[in-house]
């Protein structure tokens, strides 16, 4: 079988029906493509390749488990879990920077806690907090109720 005429719909039911084989030469073909995508967004090769592996093992279950409908655009599909697995990447990268502000020994304002606070310090950092507040009710409400969820209740 030339496996290079074959299209990908026929090797998505060559692979479905039992050959293998049929998968791998579907990733052969569309590797480079989703590798420079991915290489193009995020500039570590080892984390690329990682994204990669992970786009195609996600590709691979999905067919699996019949939730691929071909519509005769499959590397439109890969193209697409690549994009969604990079920012999955990016997302986990930004969460594993978060640290909270007690941990880091910050408060609101980025200024360095000390062990004992000076009956000026909380006189300005009260004063601080009410200015903060007053500006944060010129938000608008969407944005209003994010910052006094995340700042002012914890």
């Amino acid at each position: 079988m030339n496996v290079q005429v074959l299209s990908d719909q026929v090797l998505l039911n060559h692979y479905l029906s039992g050959d293998r084989s049929a998968i791998s030469t579907l990733i052969e073909r569309h590797s480079r493509r989703v590798r420079d995508y991915i290489g193009m967004m995020v500039k570590d090769r080892d984390v690329a390749d990682d994204i990669f592996q992970e786009t195609f093992i996600k590709a691979v279950r999905v067919i699996d488990e019949g939730r691929y409908t071909d519509n005769g655009k499959f590397l439109s599909w890969i193209l697409r879990i690549a994009h969604n697995q990079v920012i999955d990447h990016f997302r986990a990268m930004r969460q594993d920077k978060s640290v909270s502000e007690s941990d880091a020994g910050y408060d609101m304002l980025g200024t360095l806690r000390f062990a004992e606070r000076t009956v000026e310090d909380s006189m300005v950092s009260d004063q601080i907090e009410r200015d903060v507040r007053a500006l944060v009710e010129h938000l608008p409400a969407e944005q209003r109720e994010v910052v006094m969820l995340r700042y002012f209740r914890g």
